[in-house]
């Protein structure tokens, strides 16, 4: 007897009517799932839109720009952490098909001020992340007959290293961020063209180097941009029989601003992203907007809020036709955040939510949390 099984067929349905080059990608490892896959880490850049490529960041927000790396002490200790709810998908087709969270979802980071000028560290951070439940599958043989059932998912995760440099003058500072990255991906479903049964992998590393510089004419005013470039990999299934496949990643460029009121007390950040995604068949161009505030209230107290575009970046003029409307993906997160201090440490809070404003077919809320510590070297060292 032989396992079949019709799993595939949502995948296919909702990225239905393929031409001849989007058969040749993989589906599973790919930027289409961003709506739901990027992961905001940072809580205190959540809080306020998920902006900071302009701003002075601490190890848990190099992400977003490299040379905005500044510690306070000799060395700097953060973790950051985020729940985001799950998303239905594809309601028309099945009613138990999830888009969900894969734990842990995290960044950790140490950073060092090696000079007074010169600030590296390395960090752990998952950038991306889903897992795609497909619900019960039966299971039948080539009678039709049913031999057995079992929850069929797949998923996809990011494991980033992260080493930034970043160097400053008064008015100016430029950095790199170093990072290895490691593209995982898993299906526990048999599918028709698959000559055995089990799991089945994908694995593979890239370096991607990002470079960012931030430039400061006044002290109310900066403005930061950063750049990562365009990437591709041939990627295969271990326990499939089909050829391996390409993935095309985007070429980022990062822009923002931060103005500075009332002796840095109230701040105010504009971001713009743009992502090539069009070197995918079914995508176009990304761009989107990022707002935010935030207003120190007390010495160890600041309170921030935000909004931030996450719009639908799917086509259908490359030879895929999409079940769910081109636009119905549009997502409109306002953001909320705080930060306590109490002296060295830091605990900081956000929350995310695209279902305020309007509610898209793949609306979504978020929490953040990031803890950190800033350690002075008299207390390593005893001095």
């Amino acid at each position: 007897m032989k396992s079949l099984t019709l799993v595939f067929c949502f995948l296919v349905s909702a990225l239905s009517c393929f031409s001849q080059p989007a058969q040749t990608q993989n589906i599973i490892v790919n930027p289409f799932w961003d709506f739901f896959a990027e992961n905001r880490l940072a809580a205190v850049n959540a809080g306020k839109g998920y902006t900071g490529v302009a701003s002075m960041n601490d190890i848990n927000g190099v992400s977003l720009n490299p040379a905005s790396l500044v510690l306070l002490e000799k060395f700097q200790v953060s973790g950051s952490y985020e729940i985001k709810s799950r998303v239905k998908w594809l309601p028309t087709i099945t009613d138990d098909l999830y888009l969900k969270q894969i734990h842990p979802e995290m960044s950790v980071g140490i950073g060092w001020k090696a000079g007074d000028n010169l600030f590296t560290g390395i960090s752990y951070r998952n950038d991306n992340s889903f897992k795609l439940d497909y619900g019960e599958v039966i299971r039948t043989n080539e009678f039709g007959q049913i031999i057995g059932s079992y929850q069929g998912f797949e998923k996809y995760t990011t494991h980033t290293i992260s080493v930034p440099i970043a160097y400053r003058t008064k008015r100016f500072r430029a950095g790199v961020e170093l990072a290895a990255v490691n593209y995982k991906g898993f299906n526990n479903t048999p599918y028709p063209v698959q000559t055995g049964e089990g799991d089945n992998n994908i694995s593979f590393w890239k370096f991607i180097p990002t470079l960012g510089v931030i430039v400061m004419p006044c002290e109310q005013f900066s403005f930061g941009v950063t750049y990562s470039p365009p990437y591709q990999e041939n990627v295969k299934w271990d326990n499939f029989d089909d050829p391996a496949a390409p993935v095309y990643f985007p070429a980022k460029v990062n822009v923002g601003t931060e103005f500075r009121f009332l002796q840095n007390k109230l701040l105010f950040n504009l971001d713009y992203r743009f992502a090539n995604t069009s070197r995918s068949y079914m995508l176009k161009d990304r761009h989107d907007v990022n707002f935010g505030v935030q207003y120190q209230l007390e010495p160890e107290f600041a309170v921030r809020a935000g909004f931030f575009t996450l719009l639908d970046y799917r086509t259908n003029d490359k030879g895929a036709n999409f079940v769910d409307p081109i636009g119905s993906y549009d997502q409109y997160f306002l953001t909320f955040g705080a930060t306590y201090k109490y002296k060295a440490l830091g605990v900081s809070l956000a929350y995310m939510s695209s279902t305020i404003i309007t509610k898209p077919d793949v609306s979504s809320s978020r929490v953040a949390a990031s803890i950190t510590w800033d350690i002075c070297s008299c207390l390593l060292y005893g001095r």
